[in-house]
């Protein structure tokens, strides 16, 4: 069981060291193992025990937000598949996780942020029950549009809230829904 911890313990101080040294600015590729294992205070053999690579780390933390990102959507349309639910747990998550997002931008904002539009198109046309090819489009181009704005908020690019790109999405994605 000890060993079990020390194996946790140890990823998380790789997985936070990398998050750190990429909010300092240092370019994910400018990286080396010996900067993250210095950061993490681990030595070599504990970082090659869990991962083959820097990118293994970056994956392994991409995983871990979309899983919990996936759980706090069922969590928020357990009780009804609206839209309005859908992006309460949307920016719910957003919130409790947006200084790791922000770090994150610049190296895995694509991987992470097409993880979340999969899922809203899932849901999307679920609670919309699209039919035609049309309404298809309308919900993976509105779901492109909402995602690149997200990816935009976490990269400073615009000064909306949280909040303020939740309601601006809802009233969005039914304007655009509700059109014949």
């Amino acid at each position: 069981m000890k060993q079990y911890k020390n194996a946790l313990r140890s990823k998380k101080m790789l997985k936070d060291a990398l998050i750190d040294l990429l909010s300092t600015g240092i370019k994910f590729e400018d990286i080396t193992i010996t900067m993250l294992i210095t950061k993490a205070d681990v030595n070599r053999g504990t970082f090659y025990n869990h991962y083959n690579n820097i990118m293994d780390v970056a994956n392994e933390i991409k995983d871990e937000l979309l899983k919990r990102l996936y759980a706090s959507l069922e969590e928020s349309l357990k009780t009804t598949r609206t839209i309005e639910n859908l992006f309460e747990g949307i920016t719910k998550f957003f919130k409790e996780n947006e200084s790791v997002y922000k770090k994150l931008a610049p190296i895995v904002p694509k991987q992470i942020y097409d993880g979340m539009k999969e899922q809203a198109i899932h849901e999307l046309k679920s609670i919309k029950r699209c039919t035609t090819k049309e309404e298809l489009l309308r919900i993976q181009f509105l779901a492109n549009s909402v995602a690149g704005t997200y990816i935009d908020y976490f990269e400073n690019r615009i000064s909306f809230t949280l909040d303020e790109l939740k309601d601006f999405s809802i009233k969005t994605i039914k304007l655009f829904t509700e059109m014949k």
